[in-house]
């Protein structure tokens, strides 16, 4: 539990990171809490 917590928070750091890369582009974002819960 505590690994796959760790692991789906390193995700979403490099999600919202690459989110926030993307905003400079478009204001399409996808959501990645999708994916930890």
């Amino acid at each position: 539990m505590a690994k796959g917590g760790f692991n789906c928070l390193l995700f979403l750091i490099s999600e919202i990171d690459l989110s926030v890369k993307r905003l400079k582009y478009n204001n399409k974002t996808r959501r990645p809490l999708v994916f930890c819960t």
